[in-house]
C-alpha cells in the first residue's frame, strides 16, 4: 500500500523482511521468531516497528 501511494515498485514480503533483518541494528529494531499476532498465532516479526495503518486481515 505504501509503495503504491508513494510511486515505488512494491517488493516481495521476503525481500522486505530480509532487508529489515539484515539492517536491524541500523534501524533500531529486533527480529524475533516468536511474535504472537492478533489471532494468537506465533509468527516471525520485529520489535520496535509498527504500522501506522492497520492492514485488513486476509
Amino acid at each position: 500500500m505504501w509503495c503504491n501511494d508513494n510511486t515505488y515498485k512494491p517488493l516481495a514480503v521476503r525481500t522486505v523482511s530480509m532487508t529489515l533483518k539484515n539492517h536491524a541494528d541500523e534501524f533500531g529494531i529486533e527480529h524475533d521468531n516468536h511474535v504472537t499476532n492478533r489471532l494468537g498465532k506465533r509468527v516471525n516479526g520485529f520489535w520496535g516497528i509498527e504500522a501506522l495503518v492497520t492492514p485488513p486481515i486476509l
